[in-house]
């Protein structure tokens, strides 16, 4: 059942805006982002950890704010939500291209992953305003947007950064501020008083019903196996079993230990599952160990800048599979399949599994 949809064909072109801004504020940054983390940190490996960390710490942002902000925007509406994220966002970038310390550029990437989440509510707006007629359609155009932006940010972003490394954030901020502006003359709201809902707000995390010091711990608890299956189990199992097989059996208990999280009933079996998967953290150190065997070592710095970027990439596309994936499994708030998203993330990992390292050559 859909809202009356507004006649004028601004709010669609607001939307669509809006979606390629976020795809462009993902992408904008990442080509000086490099020369950004310089300004703090000399050392070369410290930068590429650094990096990392900054690319990760936006999708896990996103992670957190999307069921939030579709839920505020179903109680409140759609507008002000948009609205106050993308000025939320234009500040932000403003905020970053200032950051005097590392930590501060840290904090402002935080909220603009939050900020950021508003596709939820973009995507929550198109479907107010559809019906059978055009809602394939609008969505098209929603996945057009993506696209544009996508490919868009990065090379805007080089483009900018070639005046100075501050200026893609300088640019994100200005396209979002107009954006803003935008809306807030043209855009009407699209759902109706009597549609909205009052929400319950344990349910926004329907699996367990975590609060932030429970979802905190659990990520201590995953870094914790995580760091001490690769220092410890890495330096007795490696030499007993080969690298090879050894990132085969990493790959498998990454893919088995996510099986497992998408089925698990409480809350509580989800440290022992990070215990059970803890063999997962031998496929990393192990497949960058072959993959360095590899390269002749003239190549070494262009193979860890694409492993960077590799990461970068799925930092960007992991999210958007995972609110998808989850959307789908909890349709019309009914919650029938919540463990979707690690099912899927368990099929990639299945796939990766046959994948033969030691075989595989650059040529």
């Amino acid at each position: 059942m859909t809202n009356s949809a507004p006649k004028s064909k601004n709010p669609i072109y607001f939307i669509f805006a809006t979606i390629m801004l976020d795809m462009i504020g993902i992408g904008l940054i990442i080509p000086v982002l490099p020369d950004v983390i310089r300004r703090f940190i000399a050392d070369p490996g410290q930068v590429t950890e650094n990096f990392g960390y900054f690319i990760a710490v936006y999708a896990v942002m996103q992670f957190v704010a999307s069921p939030i902000l579709g839920g505020f925007s179903d109680q409140f509406g759609r507008r002000p939500i948009l609205l106050g994220s993308l000025l939320g966002a234009g500040i932000d970038y403003i905020f970053m291209a200032l950051a005097p310390t590392l930590n501060l550029l840290f904090l402002g990437r935080i909220i603009a992953g939050l900020t950021g989440a508003s596709m939820t509510v973009a995507n929550s707006y198109i479907a107010d305003i559809s019906d059978d007629s055009n809602r394939s359609s609008n969505f098209g155009m929603i996945g057009a947007a993506f696209g544009i932006g996508f490919i868009a940010g990065p090379i805007i972003g080089g483009l900018l950064g070639q005046l100075s490394p501050q200026m893609p954030f300088y640019g994100a901020a200005v396209l979002n501020i107009l954006n803003f502006l935008f809306g807030l003359f043209i855009l009407p709201e699209s759902l109706k008083k009597e549609n909205r809902r009052v929400v319950n707000w344990r349910k926004l995390n329907p699996k367990f019903g975590w609060n932030s010091i429970q979802v905190g711990v659990s990520l201590s608890f995953v870094g914790l196996i995580y760091g001490m299956s690769q220092s410890l189990l890495t330096s007795k199992l490696v030499p007993k079993w080969g690298e090879s097989k050894s990132l085969v059996i990493g790959i498998f208990f990454n893919a088995f230990g996510f099986l497992l999280y998408g089925i698990a009933p409480y809350g509580w079996m989800m440290y022992g599952i990070m215990v059970v998967s803890a063999l997962q953290g031998l496929s990393m150190p192990c497949l960058q160990s072959i993959m360095t065997k590899k390269v002749d070592v003239r190549y070494q710095g262009e193979l860890q800048g694409g492993l960077v970027s590799v990461g970068s990439v799925t930092a960007i596309l992991s999210p958007l599979i995972y609110t998808h994936s989850f959307n789908w499994g909890s349709q019309s708030g009914e919650y029938i399949l919540l463990g979707a998203p690690y099912f899927v993330a368990s099929v990639f990992g299945l796939l990766l599994d046959d994948f033969d390292a030691e075989n595989w050559r650059v040529d």
